[in-house]
């Protein structure tokens, strides 16, 4: 059943008026007809909409610099809570996986190298991300923690929600490979293509291919 765009727009206007991570809960009971999975993939597709528009604002180097300056001082009042970035990610309104990234990153390039030196060590990407995946890396305990905090909360920029995505595919890709056995439709899947070279691997690749006539 297709949504009307104007029910749609609804959905939108309470998402934003809510302004909250955890907002699942308030957009079910507002709109009870509508299935949870359906409410989710519209709040992550506004979620992925307002980033790409506001992402480079905040990632602007005055703008990552006041943010870590406002964490040190958060920091400073309540050092034995964490949530200090979580607390600054949702006061402007950003993703908190992504906020976490901003703040390392900033948080690395002081502290990496001459300290005495005008100069900022650049960070590789590899470095970042490994340690977004394991902060146990991180040297900063208290860093480590909250940046820990900011990406298993993050419901659509943290690994949690890759996890989420790399499960569908899988669940698509294996309901496609049984509905085509069932129809007895021969086909390669990605394993079998790589095993045979091939660069470009989709997940299916039908024996026969089916044209128009």
């Amino acid at each position: 059943m297709k949504m009307k765009l104007s029910y749609y727009q609804k959905i939108i206007e309470k998402y934003r008026e809510v302004k909250k991570r955890e907002c699942i809960e308030e957009l079910k009971a507002a709109f009870p007809d509508v299935p949870v999975t359906t409410l989710s993939s519209i709040v992550a597709q506004e979620v992925q909409r307002k980033t790409k528009k506001t992402y480079h604002y905040h990632a602007a180097p005055h703008n990552v610099s006041k943010y870590y300056k406002k964490y040190l001082n958060e920091l400073k009042s309540n050092t034995n809570q964490c949530g200090a970035l979580l607390k600054i990610a949702d006061e402007v309104d950003l993703s908190p996986a992504l906020m976490a990234r901003l703040i390392l990153e900033h948080h690395l390039k002081l502290n990496l190298g001459d300290k005495n030196s005008d100069e900022k060590e650049t960070v590789p990407k590899s470095m970042i991300s490994e340690m977004l995946k394991n902060p146990s890396l991180i040297q900063d305990k208290y860093l480590g923690a909250e940046i820990k905090l900011c990406t298993l909360i993050d419901n659509y920029y943290g690994p949690l929600s890759d996890v989420i995505r790399n499960v569908s595919g899988l669940e698509t890709e294996n309901k496609l490979k049984d509905d085509l056995t069932k129809l007895g439709i021969s086909f390669v899947d990605e394993k079998q293509l790589r095993e045979k070279g091939y660069d470009k691997t989709p997940d299916i690749k039908l024996d026969i291919p089916i044209g128009k006539y």
